[in-house]
């Protein structure tokens, strides 16, 4: 299918990106970008860390676990994590694992007041090993938050506002960032396992603190 998709060009004239995502935003719903969006070292250096980071031990990994049930930022061991019960089914769990930081990725945290913001503002836990994890992934995460600023730019444009219109919207974003690991699976997974349940995904909340 991805062949299938119409590609927003970043590189290229602005009216022809505001174009075809506002097409695509009106039909289909999903496009591509280009690996070229975030700088090839930036890139791979965040991703060969995640690989280190999988591949240490189990018990160096639940070092950085979830501090407390609920912690939006950390290790989830393989089959923690259920999907599908947010969308009200029943289901064996997910047969992967993850690591998710937060925004700390972008530097010092600003002082908020909502409790709903402050533990979106959770310190994300780092592991000791790799030790270019923490910087890597940061600067990969910042690399994706200008990517997100860049798209609601264009966005803005197809709806006939000004570039700038979402600015003061995302000048102080919760985003998370999460890495999957989909690890071989012996025989006897329990019935019905899948990699990762039915869900929904959500972003572009405003915050209200």
């Amino acid at each position: 299918m991805a062949a299938s998709l119409e590609l927003v060009d970043l590189d290229g004239e602005v009216d022809r990106q505001v174009e075809v995502l506002d097409r695509v935003c009106r039909t289909l719903g999903c496009f591509r970008l280009p690996f070229s969006v975030v700088a090839d070292d930036v890139r791979e250096g965040a991703w060969e860390d995640a690989a280190r980071f999988f591949a240490l031990s189990e018990q160096e990994k639940v070092a950085v676990t979830f501090p407390e049930p609920g912690y939006p930022y950390g290790f989830s061991p393989f089959a923690f994590e259920t999907l599908a019960p947010s969308t009200g089914e029943a289901s064996a769990p997910d047969l992967k694992e993850s690591f998710s930081v937060g925004p700390d990725c972008l530097g010092p945290m600003p002082a908020v007041s909502d409790p709903a913001e402050r533990w979106l503002r959770s310190p994300s836990p780092w592991a000791a090993e790799p030790a270019s994890l923490r910087p890597n992934w940061s600067a990969y995460f910042r690399a994706l938050s200008d990517v997100s600023a860049r798209l609601l730019s264009l966005m803005a444009l197809a709806l006939d506002l000004p570039a700038d219109h979402f600015e003061t919207l995302i000048d102080r974003h919760a985003s998370a960032m999460r890495a999957i690991n989909y690890p071989a699976v012996e025989a006897g997974a329990p019935p019905g396992s899948i990699r990762a349940g039915a869900h929904s995904d959500y972003a572009i909340s405003t915050p209200s603190g």
